[in-house]
């Protein structure tokens, strides 16, 4: 059950990034990287679908078969488990050692291995934020990342719905509009993205073309 409770999570991760309650994101390992490999953190607090995780940015040279027996070994040497997971065209690793799960995307460009380390505590307390706007009645949450860089809170949502595009844009732009949102241009030219305002805060609203399991919706809310 943790296998696959961590496999969910790991999934996750590729989408996409509030503060994170009683653990600090900056109090999480991050899985060790080859000497010479340089990281970035991304914000100060991030939790993902409610949970506490800390996400950095990662360069470095090397050959791709080097990288993997590093990480790997690194992995087994903390006693964790190690498992490489379907990720499209970018590679995805994961390093599982309680109460930790570990996560390493990356690519391979002219020699140079670049991508993202996460890491998450298997057994962290879930904690839920409003949601910037009411969403429809069917409408299932697939991600949420949410961020605090300084006085900057973010959140990036992943949503799905049985709605086609029109009848979607159309009941998200009642329910924005009763919570005082203000749409931004012309709204006849805002077929595929919206753009909405209240003060000191922003939500846009994208819907990717893909829509072969109903229709995806990413929401991006920005509070200063």
């Amino acid at each position: 059950m943790r296998r696959r409770r961590y496999v969910f999570l790991a999934s996750l991760m590729g989408a996409i990034f509030l503060w994170s309650g009683a653990l600090r994101a900056e109090e999480l390992p991050l899985w060790p990287l080859p000497e010479g490999f340089r990281t970035a953190s991304i914000g100060d607090d991030l939790r993902l679908n409610g949970v506490p995780v800390r996400v950095a940015l990662f360069s470095g040279i090397a050959s791709e078969r080097d990288f993997r027996r590093d990480m790997e070994r690194e992995c087994r040497q903390r006693r964790g488990v190690f498992q490489a997971l379907p990720d499209g065209f970018r590679r995805l690793w994961s390093c599982v050692r309680e109460p930790y799960s570990q996560t390493l995307r990356w690519q391979s460009k002219s020699g140079r291995i670049e991508g993202e380390l996460s890491t998450m505590r298997l057994d962290a307390s879930v904690k839920e934020s409003p949601l910037p706007i009411a969403l429809p009645q069917d409408a299932q949450v697939i991600s949420d990342l949410e961020s605090r860089d300084g006085s900057t809170r973010g959140r990036v949502i992943l949503m799905e719905s049985r709605l086609s595009v029109p009848q979607l844009r159309a009941e998200l732009l009642r329910n924005a509009a009763s919570q005082g949102w203000k749409p931004v241009g012309d709204l006849s030219e805002q077929r595929e993205r919206l753009s909405l305002r209240k003060p000191g805060a922003s939500l846009d609203l994208a819907f990717p073309s893909d829509h072969s399991r109903g229709t995806k919706v990413v929401l991006v809310w920005q509070n200063r």
